[in-house]
């Protein structure tokens, strides 16, 4: 647990965004921690809360996680290249 990277802080906005693909939202992007994340369908609406870096490959956003008859709110981050900013 020495080398874990950590995240920077951010600012946060709120865009609306649509993913583009199929993409695994994930607690991790760096993948420090090796964690799987959460699928998210194309077509899906979510909120782009913040980029995490100046590189703007990853975007924390905010989005409605449908698991078996219910539907939570749900954060991560999802890569860059898998929404379409509105």
């Amino acid at each position: 647990m020495e080398n874990q990277n950590r995240t920077p802080a951010v600012d946060f906005a709120y865009l609306p965004a649509i993913t583009t693909r199929y993409v695994d939202a994930t607690d991790d992007p760096d993948r420090s921690i090796q964690y799987g994340g959460t699928s998210v369908s194309e077509h899906i609406t979510v909120t782009a809360l913040a980029f995490l870096d100046e590189s703007r490959e990853w975007v924390y956003c905010e989005y409605n996680l449908r698991e078996g008859g219910s539907v939570y709110i749900a954060r991560g981050f999802i890569p860059a290249s898998g929404l379409n900013l509105q």
